[in-house]
């Protein structure tokens, strides 16, 4: 996908992810004690390796500039395949909450796995 990309736009690429990075940073140190520092350190490390890969393709060769009379829609259709895992496994947390209240005692004394706990 970044072979695609010309050399300005792997930098603002990169400058993208080098923001995200730092949000990550600022959420991972505000959240030490609470999940959203787990959340933070989740989003540090994507756009780590989002700034590592960007790192090692920045060389590459630029497209054709026949690319540029096309429409370049590979991040798109990305996002929406990873819109689509998300809403699997989003759908199956809530299948799973929602077999809790007919089956309370589903949890196999896992108390994370309780109803109150996931809803």
């Amino acid at each position: 996908m970044i072979a695609e990309l010309t050399r300005s736009e792997r930098w603002v690429g990169l400058a993208i992810l080098l923001l995200l990075a730092a949000c990550g940073l600022t959420l991972a140190a505000a959240g030490r004690a609470d999940p959203l520092g787990g959340q933070g350190w989740i989003i540090l490390l994507a756009a780590l390796a989002g700034i590592v890969w960007m790192v090692r393709h920045h060389d590459d060769a630029e497209p054709a500039t026949a690319r540029l009379t096309q429409y370049y829609d590979t991040p798109s259709k990305l996002g929406i395949v990873l819109a689509m895992g998300w809403v699997v496994a989003g759908m199956a947390v809530g299948d799973w909450v929602a077999w809790l209240m007919v089956f309370p005692d589903a949890t196999f004394d896992a108390a994370w796995a309780s109803f109150g706990r996931l809803r």
